[in-house]
């Protein structure tokens, strides 16, 4: 009888950690599930004829960096997220033309904050892949005229010491950091010595050796494979070499440009997203098709990169369907997109269901301000409550 007491008591005391463990797990990921705010600044007046209104875009920066800091002026919103000391890396993402990526507009009015801040210019760096789609889009031209630097991630090497590795290996190009290594043109079978060449991804030193916090600043743009080219898109592809071995199929994007994104040295680094929706580019991809282009003339503000995205995709389906007289889901329209958020929120990058987002939506020239929740389909992902969690 006692041996059977005691067997009762031992099975109880770890029934009894099991369901603490729990618990706090439960609790602790409640706690992390919060509430995401969005600011989006409009104003029909800062696009005419496609032309960009800097005086009406300086002034919605300023709205948008305020009210998601919720400082009182946008100088001590950018104080409140970097310090004097830091390096910003303004990452934009560019084409080989001025239409259809980040507009220099939006980059000039927060690199002015910033300088009005404190921040010196040789502490400004705006970046992106390529030096050849920097200059074709203006920003070379801008940081001359701003003196403040300019760098092509690609163009600094690749930090050997860190990596994202993926199964997925590939036939390497010029610029890679392995492409001069041994079978550089081969897929490496698995059981070969040297299996890893080609599955890796290397960080460029701009971010583990530069750069201190970055802000994105993100065209609302197509993307045949993700459906848009978001914030999580636009870091990943722009951070690594060896990137073009996932743009071949859109599941495996989605899981790459989500897990990079998630790596210390990059989504980490971010402390302001801005969507750049003065202009819709709903077809076209790496195009710049004005045709193929619908003013909105909106700023998007968040420190919540999926909730951006997530809006974006709802943004260009609407636009879509209401062009091409149909009615798809997300589902349907981009389901690599929709997998890309799902898979950005379980990495704990955002939230994406519309319960977990509060937009406040300010319209400059009215003085006019609304808060909704967007009508979000059902495609949605939700998260499961603690209690089904162990199903």
């Amino acid at each position: 009888m006692t041996f059977f007491r005691e067997k009762i008591h031992g099975i109880i005391v770890v029934f009894s950690i099991f369901l603490g463990v729990f618990f706090s797990l439960s609790t602790s990921s409640w706690a992390k599930d919060s509430s995401s705010k969005v600011v989006v600044v409009e104003s029909p007046g800062a696009v005419q004829s496609f032309v960009p209104n800097q005086e009406k875009i300086r002034e919605m920066v300023d709205v948008g960096i305020k009210e998601t800091t919720g400082e009182e002026t946008a100088l001590n919103g950018i104080l409140s997220l970097i310090s004097t000391n830091d390096v910003v890396g303004i990452k934009v993402y560019t084409l080989h033309s001025e239409t259809g990526g980040t507009r220099t507009e939006v980059v000039r009015a927060v690199i002015d904050i910033l300088k009005e801040a404190g921040l010196p210019s040789e502490h400004i760096i705006v970046w992106d892949r390529s030096m050849d789609t920097l200059r074709s889009s203006g920003f070379l031209k801008l940081s001359k005229e701003l003196k403040v630097g300019i760098a092509a991630s690609s163009q600094e090497g690749f930090d050997k010491e860190v990596s994202y590795n993926s199964f997925f290996p590939s036939s390497l190009v010029a610029g890679d950091v392995e492409f001069n290594n041994k079978n550089n043109f081969d897929i490496t079978p698995v059981a070969s010595k040297d299996s890893d060449v080609g599955r890796r991804s290397f960080l460029t030193k701009l971010l583990t050796k530069r750069i201190t916090k970055i802000i994105m600043i993100t065209p609302l743009l197509h993307h045949n494979l993700l459906g848009i080219t978001g914030h999580i898109y636009s870091l990943a592809s722009g951070s690594t070499d060896n990137f073009l071995r996932f743009e071949m199929d859109g599941d495996r994007l989605a899981e790459a440009a989500s897990e990079i994104y998630a790596m210390e040295d990059v989504g980490d680094r971010v402390v302001l997203c801005i969507t750049d929706a003065l202009l819709c580019q709903y077809r076209g991809q790496n195009n710049g098709f004005l045709h193929y282009s619908k003013p909105l003339n909106e700023l998007r503000f968040s420190f919540d990169p999926v909730a951006l995205d997530w809006m974006s995709l709802k943004t260009m389906l609407d636009i879509r369907n209401s062009i091409d007289g149909v009615n798809q889901s997300l589902s349907v329209f981009s389901p690599s997109g929709k997998t890309l958020c799902e898979n950005a929120i379980l990495l704990e990058l955002g939230n994406g269901h519309e319960s977990k987002l509060q937009i406040r939506k300010i319209d400059i020239d009215e003085e006019i301000v609304s808060i909704k929740e967007p009508a979000f389909s059902k495609d949605v992902p939700k998260k499961k409550s603690w209690w089904k969690f162990w199903k």
